[in-house]
């Protein structure tokens, strides 16, 4: 019968395998009577035996299933119906109409997977029991330990459904529940901040985080619009919209809003319908004309009215001349840009000026608006100047965006201690031991080098690992005799390296 696609047991004994007619078969405290209804010696056809089990399993599930009272019934803490997760959750879907699921070995192990689907999407232990024996009955779920070794075995290391990382799907159930909700009231995920949001809310801008959820007030970037900071304090869905179209206009992704909808709606107690919720994710990039319509300008006062000039002063982070390349790295609002020094003035005729198109293009990377009015060229000279008195000079320039020259710093500052030069020039310290420094240059041992780079997955060849962090070093690699032996060692600048770590 195995060989047909029947599930059968072990059973090899004749008692076993058929019942004489008149004898009982005692089963789970049951006495069930084997009685003889006919006999021929017709030879019966194994698809005529799989069509009455079928109609069988048929007729006694239509009779056994108890009735289901229509899709209220099982609601999760989300407030979103089973029925409507269903059209969503195909493999749920499937576990719910089939009890002899083909991809299990076993009803047992369908069971299970149906149980871990239902935990995932959030029902409780006795929402689950009632589900599984509402649409997966079978005289076994009704025993106790039964429900409970398969509860017990429910996958809990896997995170449930939360709204904030899909919101798109979130969005999605709430319009297969509700398509003309409109604005009535739908709790969603709010009534326990605890259980989803996180205890602290996060600004995802990339400074700073928020701060001080309990007074209702966030701490902001200190480059932004001065309405998206007044906006962080505002308890109102139009003031999260202000900050979202910032967002937006700042490309921060996706989940990072997300997650900040959830910090801003925790630390001011707001209760949104889904109308209102929906529409924080149809809000456009960030215009003043956009703040203006939801009436949280801030007037004349915004630093976003500031002249041009005074805005790049004012939100100018950090400046770093590298003289040997000639180029000047300003960081500004939280970008960053590397401009040649030749770059900022041009001939014209016969005497050299600024170059104030150079100002408006940074103002147009760093704040994705072109500068009203463009930059003069007493406005570009002052920014110009305020540069160099705060800029910090090195004499080796430095690819900040380089992952590989990241990686180099986190070996020079973690991997070895630092030994004076003298001690590996005196034997006193093996090479290989730690990293040497004299008169600002330190001093790593080739083959060590090389060591370092392949546990941290670099692989490359000597001279492309060269070129690609030139900025960090001090010169081309030194021979060295140490002892009877010469060893070549890879010079890195510690003025360099220094001025990353600052920054």
């Amino acid at each position: 019968m195995r060989d047909h696609g029947f599930k059968v047991d072990n059973a090899w004994d004749c008692a076993r395998v058929l019942r004489l007619p008149g004898f009982y078969n005692v089963k789970d405290n049951r006495r069930l009577l084997a009685e003889l209804i006919e006999l021929n010696d017709n030879v019966t056809d194994v698809e005529v035996i799989r069509r009455l089990k079928e109609e069988l399993e048929e007729s006694k599930e239509e009779e056994e299933r108890p009735k289901i009272d229509g899709e209220a019934k099982f609601v999760n803490d989300l407030g979103i119906h089973l029925d409507t997760i269903r059209k969503v959750d195909r493999k749920l879907d499937e576990l719910l109409e089939v009890i002899e699921h083909p991809d299990y070995d076993s009803p047992s192990e369908a069971d299970m997977a149906c149980a871990s689907r239902l935990h995932y999407w959030r029902f409780s232990e006795p929402q689950i029991v009632e589900i599984l024996r509402s649409y997966r009955y079978r005289e076994k779920l009704e025993r106790d330990d039964y429900i409970e070794l398969t509860l017990s075995k429910v996958e809990r290391s896997g995170e449930q459904f939360n709204p904030a990382k899909n919101p798109k799907l979130f969005l999605k159930l709430c319009d297969i529940q509700n398509p003309h909700s409109g604005g009535n009231e739908f709790r969603v995920f709010y009534d326990d901040k605890q259980k989803i949001i996180p205890s602290k809310p996060r600004n995802t801008r990339n400074t700073q985080d928020t701060k001080d959820t309990q007074n209702n007030t966030t701490k902001s970037s200190l480059f932004e619009p001065d309405c998206v900071q007044r906006a962080r304090g505002i308890p109102d869905p139009q003031a999260l919209k202000v900050i979202l179209a910032w967002q937006k206009k700042r490309r921060i992704p996706e989940d990072k809003r997300a997650e900040f909808i959830d910090s801003f709606i925790a630390a001011h107690n707001l209760n949104l319908s889904i109308s209102e919720y929906s529409e924080l994710w149809k809000v456009p990039e960030f215009t003043c004309n956009y703040v203006q319509e939801l009436g949280l300008c801030v007037g004349e006062g915004c630093r976003m009215k500031l002249p041009p000039a005074e805005r790049l002063i004012l939100d100018t982070e950090s400046v770093v001349i590298f003289h040997s390349s000639g180029e000047m790295d300003v960081k500004v609002a939280g970008k960053r840009k590397i401009i040649p020094l030749k770059k900022f003035f041009r001939k014209q005729k016969s005497e050299v000026i600024i170059n104030s198109a150079i100002f408006d293009e940074v103002f147009l990377e760093c704040y994705l608006l072109p500068p009203n009015p463009p930059f003069s060229e007493e406005d570009a000279f002052r920014v110009y100047q305020a540069w160099l008195e705060i800029a910090d000079h090195v004499k080796t320039p430095v690819d900040v965006e380089s992952g590989l020259e990241s990686t180099i710093i986190e070996i020079l500052t973690t991997k070895r201690d630092y030994y004076s030069l003298d001690l590996l020039k005196e034997k006193k310290v093996p090479p290989k031991r730690g990293f040497f420094l004299e008169d600002g240059v330190i001093y790593v041992e080739s083959e060590l080098f090389k060591e370092l780079l392949e546990e941290a997955g670099i692989k490359d060849r000597k001279e492309k690992v060269a070129k690609a962090i030139q900025r960090l070093l001090a010169g081309p690699s030194k021979r060295m005799r140490v002892g009877n032996e010469l060893r070549y060692f890879w010079r890195f600048n510690l003025q360099a390296i220094q001025a990353i770590l600052r920054r």
